[in-house]
This record gives structure tokens, C-alpha cells and sequence, in this order.
């Protein structure tokens, strides 16, 4: 039995690290020039245009930066999702082109339709700019630089959303846990340098675990240790007495609220 275990495990770090080959060796000189662009971005570029519904909201987003990667996080029901889903109705109802990357199965055709009819827009028109690829393992995830590159040959892109991004790299135990962090360290890059690319803005949807320091909770998005290097921007979602509340790294805060018709001041 123990040697069935140890064969099993080697096969598996095979795979990945094979995954993980292959990824290295897409990797050029003009990506590794753009490691240290952040700070140029920061300056350059202080706001972008992607709105939420609400103008406290978008302060604190800065209107979703293109060419950055921006991580909203929080713990369940704090509307995360529903802010995802409401940029990508206000994008495609400017006939603009939106990739959403589920990697949970949580996508609601449906929730679109409610947000889309409070603003009295055409339902079918809203959903076919917004492309939903489902994406639930590592090994696809780990595609999708690929699947949105293809997409580029005949449509250009203007935002992408993946919610969530660590969920495939917390899947499966008999994984090596270093591998799956390598291979979220090189996915962020890649995301990264496309964002960069394309000049859009990527939000990346995240959940939260909970640390206790001196009798304190603290919450940190979920494999901080990798996702803390590569993120650019990050959004803090809470929900307090029903009653959502959002800060950024910069201090901006607010409180918002959730409807049936979305998001609002």
C-alpha cells in the first residue's frame, strides 16, 4: 500500500512539474523586462473607467486600473461576485468585450439578467459581450493564457474577471503543495504582463483566511504569501450587520449596498 501511495504522488509531481516546464518556457525577454513596471502604472495611470453603481465604490476601486491587476477579497456574502458581475453588465452594456473566468460554478446567468433590466438594457444583448469560460481544475486554469489568446485573434478584449483565482491551486492533497504555488506565482505573472499587454483591467476574486496575532483576528486573502508579490491593487469587502463595507490598501473606504437591481450607493 505504501508504495502504491509513493507511485501515485510521483506521478502526480510529474504532471505538474511538466505543466510547470512548459510554462517556464513560454516565458521571454519581453516579459522579464516588464517585472518592475508597477511603479510607472501607479503614477501614469491613477483611475480607471470601469464602474460599479456606486460612486463611493468607485472611489475605492479607482474605477478598476487598466493594465494592473486588482484583487477584490473577503469572506462569504460580503459581494464580491455581485461587484464582478455588475462591472461586467456597465462594460458590456458600452459594447465592450468581457472574459469571466468561473472557477467555482457559481455564474448566474440570471443575476446578469436582474442587473440588466434595472438599467432597462436588452438581456441578450448584455449576455453575448460577456464570455464565461467554466474552469474548474488546475490543469485548466493553467490553459486559460492560452484560450484567451485565441479569443484575441478574432475579438479584442476590454476586461477580464476570474472568480475565484486561488480555488484550483487549493484542490487536491496528494499534490505537492510547492509545485501548486510555483504554479500560481507563474499564472499571476502571466495574468500580469497581460493586463499589461492589453492595457485592461483584471480583477481577480479572492477569499480570505483567518489569523489570530495576540488575541486578534486578522483576515488575509487566501495564499497571501504568493498572491501579496504579484497583485498590484487590493480591495477589502466586509459585511458587518448586513451591512457591506469596502477598503482599499490605500486607506479609501466606503459602505455599499446590494439589491436586486445591484450594486448601489
Amino acid at each position: 500500500m505504501e508504495n502504491k501511495i509513493k507511485e501515485n504522488n510521483t506521478k502526480l509531481n510529474k504532471e505538474m512539474d511538466k505543466i510547470y516546464k512548459s510554462l517556464e518556457n513560454e516565458k521571454n525577454s519581453k516579459n522579464d523586462e516588464k517585472i518592475n513596471f508597477l511603479s510607472k502604472i501607479s503614477f501614469e495611470k491613477k483611475n480607471g473607467k470601469t464602474k460599479t453603481g456606486s460612486k463611493k465604490l468607485d472611489v475605492v476601486t479607482k474605477g478598476f486600473i487598466p493594465g494592473i491587476l486588482t484583487e477584490i477579497y473577503g469572506s462569504s456574502n460580503t459581494g464580491k461576485t455581485q461587484i464582478a458581475f455588475q462591472i461586467a453588465v456597465n462594460t458590456a452594456k458600452i459594447e465592450k468585450n468581457i472574459i469571466f473566468i468561473d472557477t467555482t460554478g457559481n455564474f448566474r446567468p440570471e443575476r446578469i439578467a436582474d442587473m440588466a433590466i434595472a438599467q432597462n438594457l436588452e438581456q441578450d444583448s448584455i449576455m453575448e459581450k460577456i464570455f464565461v469560460i467554466k474552469c474548474l481544475s488546475i490543469e485548466h486554469q493553467i490553459n486559460i493564457i492560452n484560450i484567451i489568446n485565441n479569443f484575441l485573434k478574432t475579438k479584442k478584449i476590454d476586461l477580464i474577471v476570474i472568480d475565484e483565482i486561488s480555488r484550483n491551486f487549493l484542490q487536491g492533497d496528494e499534490r505537492s503543495g510547492i509545485i501548486l504555488k510555483s504554479l500560481l506565482n507563474l499564472h499571476l505573472h502571466k495574468l500580469s504582463h497581460m493586463a499589461y499587454d492589453l492595457d485592461i483591467p483584471i480583477l481577480v476574486i479572492n477569499t480570505t483566511r483567518t489569523k489570530i496575532n495576540k488575541e486578534h483576528k486578522i483576515e488575509t486573502t487566501t495564499l497571501n504569501s504568493i498572491i501579496n508579490r504579484i497583485i498590484h491593487f487590493k480591495i477589502h469587502l466586509k459585511n458587518i450587520n448586513d451591512e457591506r463595507y469596502a477598503e482599499n490598501e490605500y486607506g479609501n473606504k466606503c459602505i455599499f449596498k446590494i439589491t436586486k437591481e445591484g450594486i448601489e450607493d
